[in-house]
């Protein structure tokens, strides 16, 4: 496992955290492949953890009725798949995925990723303004040509 210190994990949302809340992290955070087409969760599945790349591309897609998927957003070293997390949601409101491979990421326990959201500190705010922009780049993006009813409800579920 590589080795962590404060700002230099390679994921630029942990490397923004204080001191004192990457060091209550710190023992929570596992390193993880990010392997191409690696699974993150299932839509409709318990979130188990935060994941956090450090290069690559994951995506976040929406499963339609049909089987059909729509890509509502990506998270590279910028940021972090499991947003719904700080929203207060245990399952997953749709599937994340690596989408191109990168660099072994890092990942946190969302037992854990919920306990530091809940002191309201630092962290919280972090990941609040991130899962913000995040959003507002879901919604942003142009729906497909073929149906915008249900893009607006796609949308809705970006997290």
């Amino acid at each position: 496992m590589a080795t962590l210190s404060h700002g230099k994990t390679g994921n630029r949302l942990l490397d923004a955290l204080a001191q004192a809340d990457f060091e209550r992290l710190l023992p929570h955070i596992e390193s993880t492949p990010m392997a191409f087409r690696q699974i993150f969760h299932k839509q409709g599945s318990v979130i188990t953890h935060a994941y956090f790349p450090t290069g690559g591309v994951g995506s976040v897609t929406k499963v339609m009725a049909d089987g059909g998927m729509i890509e509502v957003g990506t998270a590279g070293q910028e940021g972090m798949i499991g947003t719904c997390l700080f929203l207060g949601e245990t399952y997953a409101l749709n599937e994340a995925l690596m989408q191109v491979a990168g660099p072994d990421g890092w990942r946190i326990p969302a037992g854990q990723f919920t306990a530091e959201l809940d002191r309201r500190g630092f962290f919280w705010d972090l990941i609040r303004r991130y899962t913000v922009t995040f959003l507002g780049h879901v919604h942003s993006s142009p729906p497909p040509a073929t149906d915008y009813t249900t893009w607006k409800s796609v949308a809705a579920a970006g997290c």
